[in-house]
C-alpha cells in the first residue's frame, strides 16, 4: 500500500525512480550532452558549503541541497543552518532545498533498502545502523531532485569537498567523450 512511512519489499524498483542516464543524442553526429545535478548532504559544516558550491557551480547545472535540523543522533543543528542556507540560495547558487527528517528503520525496510547480494554490509541489513540508512535516504533524495530537473548526470556531495574547476570540467569533457555512465 500507499501508506506514508512504510517501505515494503522492493521500494527502490518500485519508488519511481528516474533513470539518470538518458540519450541526448539521438541522430548520428550530434553530440551527447550532459546535465549535471549536484547534491549536497547538509547537517553541520555549513561553514564550508559556499566555498564549496563556487567551487563546482561553473560545471554544474543544478545544486541542490538535502538537510537535517537533527542529526542521526538526535542533536540539534546549528540554529541558523537554514538562514545561512537561505542565504546562499538568496545568492543564486542553491536550486532547491529539501529538509529530511531522520527516523528509525524497520528491519523490512533496511531489507529493501539492500541489495539481496550485497557482501559489504558486515552483516544482515537489519545489524547496520539507522545513521547509515539515514544517510543512504538523503543521497537518494537529493539523486532524485536532480533526475526531476532532467539531469543526466549526478554527484553527491559534502560540504567539506571541492574541486579544480578545470579538472572538473575535464572530467565532464571524459565521461562525454567515452560514453561513461
Amino acid at each position: 500500500g500507499g501508506e506514508r512511512g512504510r517501505m515494503k519489499k522492493g521500494f527502490m524498483a518500485a519508488s519511481g525512480r528516474r533513470p539518470l542516464y538518458e540519450e541526448d543524442a539521438k541522430g548520428q553526429g550530434e553530440k551527447k550532452t550532459m546535465k549535471l545535478g549536484i547534491a549536497y548532504n547538509v547537517f553541520d559544516g555549513e561553514e564550508l558549503l559556499l566555498d564549496s558550491i563556487r567551487s563546482v557551480k561553473p560545471n554544474v547545472d543544478f545544486v541542490a541541497i538535502v538537510y537535517q535540523k537533527i542529526s542521526n543522533f538526535g542533536n540539534p543543528a546549528h540554529p541558523k543552518l537554514e538562514a545561512r542556507l537561505k542565504h546562499i540560495q538568496d545568492l543564486g547558487l542553491i536550486d532547491e532545498m529539501r529538509l529530511y527528517e531522520p527516523k528509525q528503520f524497520t528491519d523490512e525496510e533496511k531489507a529493501a533498502l539492500c541489495s539481496p547480494n550485497s557482501k559489504e554490509l558486515g552483516g544482515p541489513p537489519s545489524m547496520v545502523s539507522n545513521q547509515f540508512f539515514n544517510e543512504l535516504m538523503k543521497r537518494e533524495i537529493g539523486r532524485q531532485m536532480c533526475a526531476e530537473q532532467g539531469c543526466t548526470h549526478f554527484m553527491s556531495m559534502d560540504t567539506d569537498e571541492f574541486y579544480k574547476e578545470d579538472e572538473l570540467a575535464a572530467v565532464k569533457r571524459k565521461v562525454l567523450e567515452h560514453n561513461l555512465e
